[in-house]
């Protein structure tokens, strides 16, 4: 996506499925923050994740699509009490939008036009993959990239 279409923020994420819109913390109480995920971690276990195919967000994102599956919903709500109730952090679409998971692989700086003509590539390409998922993890902001600041297993 980053060299064909342009969409130059596709190299600064590794693969992830947002469970918890990007929040401001301070550094000096990054340890609630660790100390919440295994929290959550230990009440979860390791599950597949299936991945099928693409979807888009019209006209700027295209991602691939996990399957729904009750477990990937049971960690999202695990991941989202756990932070209103122990930190007090409250995503603004958690209440306003239902679970969408997705894995992008091309962001909002893809203009309309590269959209149009990835979309078209993407829209009917077969994809089917899938992981285990055994562990939750908080990603930071360093520079231009998001990278793994922390990771607890399931």
């Amino acid at each position: 996506m980053s060299l064909r279409f342009h969409s130059r923020q596709a190299r600064y994420s590794p693969s992830h499925i947002t469970l918890h819109m990007p929040f401001e913390w301070r550094v000096d109480r990054e340890q609630e923050l660790r100390d919440m995920l295994d929290g959550v971690a230990k009440n979860l276990h390791p599950f597949k994740i299936e991945l099928q195919g693409f979807g888009a967000f019209a006209p700027r994102v295209i991602f691939v699509k996990p399957l729904p599956s009750e477990e990937l919903r049971r960690v999202y709500a695990a991941v989202g009490e756990a932070a209103r109730r122990r930190l007090g952090i409250v995503s603004q679409d958690a209440y306003a939008k239902p679970f969408h998971p997705h894995m992008t692989i091309a962001f909002r700086d893809l203009r309309k036009d590269q959209f149009n003509h990835a979309w078209e590539e993407f829209r009917l390409r077969p994809f089917s993959e899938s992981f285990n998922c055994n562990g939750v993890s908080l990603l930071r902001k360093a520079g231009k990239y998001w990278v793994e600041h922390y990771r607890s297993e399931f």
